[in-house]
């Protein structure tokens, strides 16, 4: 393998993934991602630099390799996708996303899939069949949109607004659930160990 940082995928002496595990977790921090507009440009494409191709090579050829192996698990599995929008605003990612939101349901895997701004992220007409859609803390900026796209009606719950932009903490979410919609409260782990990693912003240094 010609790149360190591309060990993980083309370098056959490293021991193959173990789909079966507990977790598998992906991490590319500090390896840029290519723009939708150098994907969709042949010119600019054909000039990506390998961290680029290496980042959307390992997202959608590892993804599609869970998806297989998932769907043929005798166990419930779930995909967690967060910063969607890397997914949903690029060709592969939304063909993955599309199968898998179709298919996933029959075959006993859950997805859920995290961003910042519902309307524009998920503009995926295929993630119209996910029934279970929250809303949390959000920039004034893309709150109004966030309530929309999450059907909270924020026309007859004007509250929803002020509380998702100045009152909700870390936890605090409006949920739909098909057609109800709720406030939850999710608490974070009893684990100090656990707490201290969900509440730290990554850097390299991390394993």
């Amino acid at each position: 393998c010609s790149y360190d940082f591309a060990r993980a995928m083309f370098d056959e002496t490293l021991e193959p993934i173990d789909y079966d595990a507990s977790a598998i977790c992906l991490r590319t921090y500090g390896l840029p991602s290519a723009t939708p507009e150098k994907l969709y440009t042949e010119h600019l494409f054909k000039r990506l630099r390998p961290e680029e191709l290496y980042v959307e090579s390992v997202y959608e050829l590892t993804g599609l390799a869970m998806r297989e192996n998932y769907f043929s698990s005798p166990r419930h599995c779930l995909i967690n996708i967060d910063e969607a929008y890397h997914m949903t605003s690029k060709p592969v990612g939304r063909e993955m996303l599309d199968i898998t939101a179709h298919d996933s349901r029959k075959h006993g895997v859950s997805m859920v899939l995290a961003s910042h701004l519902g309307k524009t992220d998920y503009a995926l007409e295929a993630l119209k069949l996910i029934g279970i859609l929250l809303v949390g803390r959000t920039e004034e900026n893309g709150a109004l949109d966030n309530l929309e796209w999450g059907g909270m009606h924020p026309e007859d719950n004007q509250h929803f607004l002020s509380n998702i932009t100045e009152h909700f903490t870390v936890g605090d979410f409006y949920v739909r659930f098909f057609d109800q919609i709720g406030h939850v409260k999710m608490f974070e782990a009893t684990s100090a160990r656990m707490r201290a990693a969900s509440n730290t912003t990554f850097t390299a240094e991390m394993v």
